[in-house]
């Protein structure tokens, strides 16, 4: 179970990534 939270968590973190990098992107582009 704490295996498959941890890869859940490593995923959250990475679309938070992906999504901070796109608004940052969205910002620069406006």
């Amino acid at each position: 179970m704490s295996g498959m939270d941890h890869v859940d968590t490593l995923r959250r973190g990475d679309v938070m990534k992906k999504v901070e990098v796109i608004s940052s992107l969205n910002i620069t582009l406006m």
